[in-house]
């Protein structure tokens, strides 16, 4: 397995995170900020070849009941795009309560507010990578963002 690149999409900012070799640790990488989707795709695909990454895993926002809103569908757009511009693997991983899980553990470390919000966005794109990463090694996908056969794409489009 090669090296991975997990992605935190946000309104404004845009978390990027990335594994090492192995595929056993993730680690912050950088925030982009949202520009467009054009832009974040270049930019993306461009981190994917700088850091040899063969797969994108993309948090997938789904509501707390698991249904798939308006964010859960233009981050499968994004995905699809992702996977279309640089012809890699890109998969989609729930991502509930990642952004809140990765503040509690920088409020944890006692960081300040402001290198909290500055970071916040990379600590929830590592949180994606390395709960993808765990379902490769325990064969688990509880958490997986996937579709389920009777969620066809169409109906997310």
């Amino acid at each position: 397995m090669g090296r991975m690149i997990g992605i935190d999409l946000g309104d404004r900012r845009v978390g990027i995170s990335v594994s090492d070799d192995a595929g056993m640790f993730a680690h912050p990488l950088t925030t982009i900020e949202f520009a467009g989707w054009d832009q974040l795709i270049e930019k993306v695909a461009r981190l994917m070849e700088e850091h040899n990454a063969d797969l994108a895993v993309v948090g997938l926002p789904r509501n707390m009941d698991g249904s798939f809103g308006e964010r859960s569908r233009a981050a499968l757009r994004f995905s699809r795009k992702l996977a279309s511009r640089t012809g890699k693997t890109v998969v989609t991983w729930d991502e509930r309560l990642t952004t809140s899980q990765a503040d509690k553990e920088m409020i944890a470390l006692d960081k300040s507010r402001r290198k909290r919000r500055l970071k916040i966005d990379q600590a929830a794109a590592v949180l994606i990578l390395e709960g993808y990463m765990r379902s490769l090694r325990t064969g688990e996908r509880v958490r997986s963002g996937e579709m389920k056969d009777d969620e066809p794409p169409e109906k997310l489009r």
